[in-house]
């Protein structure tokens, strides 16, 4: 039987070893994941003979194993738990799906991935209302761009308290699961490769970021906030950072937009370069 335990900081080292055997861009099998999520999704973990395994306790899910053995991994993992539900699994590992296994897409998981080169020279016609929105914030607001320090945190965290309260009540409790979020990410800093970015308009704080460099093939923009009574600064602060921090990284990984029909649409209107495809997987019915 595989014995799970609640993720904590002292796993890790152990997650970082492991994500070095599952090769994709979906977000979930880098090893910040689980740090920055582990409170919305009650994440647990275990280690096998064939390899290791997080599952979600919230939804009684589990990640595609991390291993380099997957077949083995999954068999082993129904072995030990019978019934298994496998979230985000990426469409790259589906052949390692057993056929006692049900399988159907998760459209409302699947990450939206960019060109680096795309996001900063914003080049082309399809991207030209970028373009004019950068350039109508740039001429009408006097800002300031700079990188996201830890004094900053603080900052961040009350900003986005102030920014939630316009929000739809049937929201909060989703918008409550990304601020515990943001603050692990603050916890567990110097864990991981991340970096930021802020932008004050006379002083004020009116919008932040947070991305991490996983790779020379991949970033990942884990939090992206901002007051939109600012014309055109999500497209500026987008623009600002990537130039600034992932100019030399391939693909920008902009997570999953969870069926939400306006952030489906402000992700679609970049024109990802691929979809990061995810599935379900169980073994239930």
């Amino acid at each position: 039987m595989l014995d799970f335990r609640k993720f904590g900081d002292d796993d890790i080292p152990l997650l970082k070893e492991y994500s070095a055997k599952i090769s994709t861009l979906c977000y979930e099998y880098k090893p910040s994941y689980a740090s920055i999520w582990n409170d919305a999704e009650d994440i647990h973990i275990a280690t096998g003979r064939y390899g290791l395994y997080l599952r979600h306790d919230r939804s009684g899910s589990f990640l595609f194993p991390f291993s380099d053995e997957p077949g083995k991994a999954i068999d082993e993992l129904v072995g030990s738990e019978g019934r298994v539900r496998l979230t985000s699994v990426p469409a790259e590992y589906l052949e390692y799906i057993p056929p006692s296994f049900s399988t159907r897409r998760e459209r409302d998981l699947d990450d939206y991935i960019y060109s680096s080169h795309k996001l900063i020279t914003l080049e082309g016609k399809k991207l030209s209302a970028k373009r004019n929105h950068i350039h109508q914030f740039e001429k009408t607001y006097s800002y300031s761009f700079c990188p996201l320090r830890k004094e900053d945190f603080d900052e961040c965290l009350n900003i986005d308290s102030d920014w939630e309260k316009i929000h739809d009540p049937s929201m909060l409790e989703s918008i409550e699961e990304e601020r515990k979020g943001i603050e692990n990410c603050f916890n567990c800093w110097d864990s991981y490769d991340f970096s930021g970015a802020i932008i004050r308009i006379e002083g004020k704080a009116v919008a932040f970021t947070i991305g991490e460099r996983i790779s020379d093939e991949l970033a990942i923009i884990h939090f992206e906030k901002c007051d939109t009574s600012y014309l055109g600064i999500y497209a500026a602060i987008n623009q600002h950072y990537i130039s600034t921090h992932f100019e030399n990284v391939k693909w920008i990984n902009r997570q999953e937009d969870i069926g939400l029909e306006g952030l489906r649409r402000a992700k679609e209107s970049y024109h990802p370069d691929m979809m990061g495809e995810k599935w379900m997987a169980d073994n239930e019915s």
